[in-house]
């Protein structure tokens, strides 16, 4: 049974990490089809869209929307190419928790880069695209947390309140024991009053 577990967890795996992998793919580009790279990912169109937007910011990469496109003209991105490039980005939702990653590259114009033309581009759009991967897990990773000091805060403030309350209902119940007591004794007080008054009227 173990065994089977084992080979069955190491089929997940496997099937995860050949799903992650970058490909070769087409994209229309220009008013054409181009050769671009792309990745599935197991996040939502969003999720992807914001943590790509965060990444090209902070390498420094000015970008633009073109025809549903996120283009970066000029740019310098290290991570493919020590090169002044032309990137395209877009993402593509396959479902609500799942969408591909796409991207091309020009040197200019319809100068477009194809793992012929430039093999040593083509890896570093690879290469990105595997770091990526674990860039976005990391990127919900830092959502989740945030979203759950959230709920945490929630339920530190919902248990103080509790607390609050049961403090004031104690205190209330502390307050109205004596006041039963005082009221009490003034009962007694009122009522021997009365019957001493009865008993002078029986005299």
């Amino acid at each position: 049974m173990k065994k089977q577990f084992l080979l069955l967890a190491l089929i997940i795996t496997s099937a995860f990490v050949a799903k992650a992998q970058a490909r070769e793919d087409r994209m229309d580009i220009a008013d054409a089809p181009r050769a671009v790279l792309s990745v599935e990912l197991n996040y939502s169109s969003k999720t992807v869209s914001d943590a790509l937007s965060q990444k090209l910011k902070d390498a420094g990469l000015k970008t633009k929307s073109s025809k549903g496109l996120t283009v970066a003209e000029g740019a310098k991105f290290l991570e493919v190419s020590p090169e002044n490039l032309d990137y395209y980005f877009k993402v593509d939702s396959k479902d609500k928790t799942r969408s591909t990653l796409y991207i091309g590259f020009s040197k200019g114009y319809t100068n477009f880069i194809t793992p012929e033309s430039d093999a040593k581009t083509w890896e570093g759009g690879k290469s990105f695209l595997a770091s990526f991967v674990k860039y976005v897990d990391q990127y919900q990773l830092g959502l989740d947390i945030v979203a759950q000091e959230k709920v945490a805060k929630d339920a530190e403030k919902a248990l103080d309140k509790s607390v609050k309350d049961g403090e004031d209902l104690a205190k209330k119940q502390e307050d109205n024991k004596k006041d039963q007591e005082a009221k009490r004794a003034e009962l007694e007080k009122q009522k021997n009053l009365l019957n001493t008054l009865n008993g002078k009227k029986a005299n």
